[in-house]
């Protein structure tokens, strides 16, 4: 990036100098002021090309600069895609580990206790179905 701007730099100071010395070597080379309008008159055509030409780059740059923005946006998107189905994971796992916990508390106990345990897993397996429903939902 650094040498790109010296590029630029010593790219522009050349243009500047030679600008300046074309119009001292005009001078020199034409002394009559009437003669030199001639000459400037000469290069109005040249003067016309590179301003189409510096429009013409500048709507280029505008068209690379939108399809840039409309990638940019795909990919925040898909990161975002991304994220909600980790945080879907994420979820998931807490639940289940949930479960698991809860289950290893009732091992062991009285069959009214496993009863319990198995209520609850079927609570959290309907959980799961209205949180993936309330998700495809969102989704649409």
């Amino acid at each position: 990036m650094k040498n790109e701007k010296s590029i630029l730099f010593v790219g522009v100071l050349i243009i500047i100098f030679l600008w300046l010395f074309s119009g001292v070597a005009i001078s020199w080379i034409v002394p009559k002021l009437q003669d030199r309008g001639v000459i400037g008159d000469m290069f109005g055509a040249i003067n016309a090309l590179f301003s189409g030409l510096a429009l013409a780059f500048v709507i280029y740059t505008v068209y690379l600069q939108s399809k840039q923005l409309d990638l940019q946006n795909k990919e925040i998107k898909n990161a975002l895609e991304e994220t909600r189905k980790t945080n879907l994971v994420n979820m998931y796992s807490s639940l289940i580990m949930f479960y698991s916990n809860e289950e290893e508390k009732y091992r062991g106990h009285d069959g009214r206790s496993m009863e319990n345990a198995k209520q609850q897993k079927q609570t959290y397996i309907k959980l799961l179905k209205n949180l993936e429903k309330e998700d495809n939902n969102e989704n649409t």
